[in-house]
């Protein structure tokens, strides 16, 4: 009888020692749930804090590239204006993705068994940098906007000084012609040589002087044909060919300002004397034969 009680008090305790076991096994489990779910959410959370701090840096790359387009640029181009405004389009979409990630991790927080106060700090100081961020776009719009006002402003004078001086380069080619045409004017003579009787049938010559057609001499009409005449510039031309027996200069010209040059042939008329020859006188007639 002992025996049998004693093989039935064994059976009790070994019956409360295995349930003991079972229930620290239980407990065991949960602690290890539990601590495996921490650990999710802080995986979670850490992935998530690193996510948020990339694209923070990413935008501070984007801030200071816009920074120096707008400082480098006092009239910036069309094409830069439109790569600022694509480059805050981008910070305004990460600010976009970083604002949902921490209303997420918050959200998981509130329902989770899991509140960390450093974790919820962390979230508090990257919302704060998210509004000081915020701030700072809307402040590289306004910049943006009031360069493109600059801009606008500075075309206009642009237009304003090309149109000045498109009228100063007009007044300044019509004066270059002017003194082009005055120096051409200044620097011409004409010339024309053949003989007497075709000079006086051209109208350019007339007789006269002497006794029945004796001793008569000719004479540089006024009503002259101007088209018969040769056109010269006096600073390169200085003498004329003539090649012909005689010669004789009709119009007045200093007789020491030029010579006939030739033997048998008076070969050319040679100017020795440019200013004097043509002082009096722009128009050459000579009487060959």
């Amino acid at each position: 009888m002992k025996k049998l009680l004693f093989i039935l008090a064994t059976v009790l305790v070994v019956s409360c020692q295995q349930k003991k076991l079972d229930r620290m096994q239980e407990v065991q489990d949960s602690l290890q749930q539990v601590a495996t779910t921490k650990d999710s959410a802080i995986t979670d959370f850490l992935g998530t804090m690193n996510q948020i701090q990339a694209n923070l840096d990413s935008i501070k790359k984007l801030e200071e590239i816009v920074d120096i387009e707008s400082q480098s640029n006092s009239e910036p181009q069309s094409t830069t204006r439109q790569k600022v405004l694509r480059d805050i389009a981008m910070i305004n979409e990460l600010l976009k993705i970083n604002r949902e990630l921490i209303a997420s991790q918050q959200k998981k927080m509130d329902f989770s068994s899991h509140k960390m106060k450093e974790m919820q700090q962390m979230l508090n100081m990257m919302s704060t940098q998210m509004e000081t961020k915020d701030a700072e776009i809307v402040a590289l719009q306004e910049e943006l906007q009031r360069l493109q006002l600059n801009i606008t402003d500075l075309n206009q004078d642009l237009m304003a000084a090309q149109e000045r001086t498109a009228e100063q380069a007009r007044l300044l080619e019509e004066k270059t012609t002017t003194i082009d045409q005055q120096t051409s004017a200044m620097n011409t003579a004409y010339y024309v040589f053949g003989t007497a009787k075709e000079l006086v049938e051209n109208g350019i010559v007339e007789k006269e002087g002497g006794f029945l057609g004796i001793g008569r001499s000719l004479r540089f009409r006024k009503d002259f044909n101007p088209d018969l005449f040769t056109k010269v510039d006096i600073r390169t031309v200085d003498e004329i060919n003539l090649n012909s027996k005689k010669a004789k200069v009709v119009t007045t010209h200093p007789a020491d300002s030029y010579e006939l040059i030739g033997d048998e042939l008076v070969e050319k008329l040679v100017i020795t004397n440019p200013d004097r020859f043509w002082e009096t006188n722009r128009y050459l007639v000579i009487v060959v034969n």
